[in-house]
């Protein structure tokens, strides 16, 4: 449900359709409302964009109603609505439209809304240019057509970072500004802005679309939770504003948006020099700018008087020079997914470092055998909000993975000195560094460390046609779920990884359930099972929409269902699904035999690099 300064809208149930149906006053509307109906059951996962909504004051009298009429392949939808004649001429169209908008684009894969009115109805397209409807210069069954795109929709400002969206105030934010800023009183005492008693009182005008006003908004949600401001432009130089409500405090959302924020000043708007300020007592404040890599500046002492008490301000800085500098800081939970994307990165064009992608990443965080007591002891480079180059320990100390981006090779040696201080165990480090990499290797030895005869060796299958899949009698697919049947998935493993048959012995052993795993798709869990449900084999595949491979782990087979053909039938039925959803090639490290006889072709031999303690 979408909620305004004075109307509610929200998808309508199937109920509510089958009524909209039996009263509407002609078959026309009625043929158009039954179809909303089939639509919306044919397409349950989008059942939103296919069912009409109802439009209701906010004490649940029905005005009206609209309709996205689906949502294309290309990201387009088509809005409709109308508003009942008792009620029109109060701006409910405009105000609805507008929250129908919001809730759009807050789905990323919305490129633009178009829509189509009666050449007559003036006022229909009034409410269009309200929106900011642009004419497409085209005529459609109906009348002429307009557009709205995703960018002109945001002010043509849209930044991003993992948790938020940056873009500009809109009419539709009104009531999440007064509670987040103007009339929360813990962030008054801390960001300057006027004091609103009530929202009826609170003069919103002068704020959407503003260029120097960003929204701060929840990817999740799309709702804005405080602003950035910028003023004082001159001489290449700025200063900048943030808040975020109280109630979002201590999240670490004001630094991922103000670090993003500083990123497009000085990549984008051209500035060599930001400035920004506290008050005097306000740390949280002063932490951000610090996280963000700003330098104390200089203090004015009852700078000006706010809210009947003069206030002293400390200013912070930071100039371009330094913004661009990679800095090093500990891995925190919250980086995850940064760690994620800079390991897709690392390999979006460049394979060299395949052996360690975002899967492997995944697998090893949430293993039962991985130390996470070590996590604050990986070592991150950035730039802004950018993860550019990264030391990481594999399971437990003393084996690590060091890379960093093509354009940041030169800081290499660095995060290779930083492994070894922080990583090393009691017998030293080791490193895999891909076979011809000599930048690496040459740093490598540079350091201190000697090759050895341990390897790895990646193997690679192109996904161009589905494997044939022959699985034997008495046993079927099926996807077990990682935590849910994760005691099934051990016995498993337990088994297939030749660790016997005794169950006592087992359940001594066995491990707590790993955690959530967020990109793993449990489709691609493919699993044998017998009759009874117990399970003989499994491939574990892990696949990223956005990327080209898959990458192929765990997998094996119980001994005593070795030899019929099982591993074969888990490995291809998973390469299979994985190709169905995007995956051009698989990735497996291994040197197993095995893997040849079903495809899998050389790609890339490692070689472990090490230093002795």
């Amino acid at each position: 449900m979408e909620i305004t300064n004075h109307l509610q809208i929200y998808p309508a149930s199937d109920r509510q359709m089958e009524a909209l149906i039996a009263a509407a006053p002609d078959p026309e509307l009625q043929k158009a409302y039954g179809e909303m109906l089939a639509l919306s059951r044919e397409h349950p996962d989008r059942r939103d964009w296919y069912a009409a909504w109802s439009i209701e004051t906010r004490d649940g009298t029905p005005v009206g109603d609209l309709c996205f009429k689906g949502l294309s392949a290309e990201g387009v939808a088509e809005i409709g609505y109308g508003i009942d004649e008792a009620f029109q001429g109060r701006g409910y169209a405009t105000e609805a439209v507008r929250a129908a908008l919001a809730w759009a684009f807050r789905h990323p894969e919305l490129k633009a809304v178009e829509a189509e009115t009666d050449p007559e109805n003036a006022a229909s397209q009034r409410v269009l240019a309200k929106c900011g409807f642009l004419p497409t210069g085209t005529v459609g069954e109906e009348g002429p057509r307009f557009c709205l795109t995703r960018e002109r929709f945001s002010g043509g400002i849209r930044m991003e970072t993992r948790r938020l969206i940056l873009d500009s105030v809109r009419e539709t934010d009104k009531e999440d500004y007064f509670h987040n800023i103007s009339h929360d009183k813990q962030v008054l005492e801390t960001f300057i802005c006027r004091y609103a008693e009530t929202l009826e009182d609170f003069d919103f005008s002068g704020y959407p679309g503003r260029e120097d006003i960003l929204a701060i908004r929840l990817k999740e949600t799309g709702r804005l939770i405080g602003i950035l401001t910028r003023f004082e432009d001159r001489d290449g130089c700025c200063e900048i504003g943030y808040g975020v409500g109280s109630a979002h405090w201590g999240k670490g959302y004001a630094t991922e948006a103000v670090r993003r924020y500083l990123e497009s000043l000085f990549s984008e708007k051209g500035y060599q020099k930001v400035y920004a300020s506290y008050f005097t007592g306000n740390d949280a404040s002063r932490r951000v700018m610090e996280k963000c890599g700003m330098v104390y500046d200089h203090f004015n002492e009852k700078e000006l008087r706010y809210l009947g008490v003069e206030r002293d301000l400390s200013y912070y800085v930071i100039d371009r020079e330094r913004f661009d500098t990679p800095t090093l800081r500990r891995f925190r939970p919250e980086d995850y997914q940064a760690v994620c994307d800079f390991l897709v990165e690392l390999n979006r064009e460049d394979r060299t470092h395949i052996n360690w992608n975002w899967a492997r990443f995944e697998w090893m965080y949430e293993h039962p055998y991985c130390d996470k007591s070590l996590l604050g002891s990986i070592g991150l480079w950035t730039v802004g909000e950018r993860i550019v180059g990264a030391a990481i320990y594999d399971m437990y100390f003393g084996e690590a993975f060091c890379g960093v981006l093509p354009e940041y090779r030169n800081l290499y040696p660095a995060v290779l000195d930083y492994a070894w201080r922080e990583l090393r165990d009691e017998n030293g480090l080791g490193i895999a560094l891909c076979d011809g990499c000599e930048a690496e290797r040459a740093a490598a030895l540079a350091a201190g460390f000697s090759p050895a005869e341990q390897t790895e060796t990646n193997l690679v299958i192109a996904l161009e046609k589905p494997f044939p899949i022959r699985l034997p009698e008495g046993l079927r697919f099926a996807s077990p779920d990682p935590i849910a049947d994760w005691e099934a998935l051990q016995w498993l493993f337990w088994r297939g990884f030749n660790h016997g048959e005794d169950r006592a012995e087992f359940e001594l052993q066995k491990q707590p359930p790993s955690g959530l795993r967020p990109h793993f798709d449990p489709r691609l869990n493919v699993a044998a099972a017998d009759e009874s449900g117990e399970l003989a084999a499994l491939c574990g595949i892990w696949y990223l929409p956005g990327t080209d491979y898959a990458y192929v782990e765990p997998v094996c087979t119980v001994p005593g269902w070795r030899g019929k053909g099982l591993g074969r039938a888990v490995v291809s039925e998973a390469l299979n699904r994985a190709r169905s959803l995007g995956a051009k090639r698989a990735y497996v490290i291994s040197d197993q035999a095995f893997y040849y006889r079903l495809g899998f072709a050389f790609d890339r031999h490692y070689t472990f690099y090490w230093r002795k303690a």
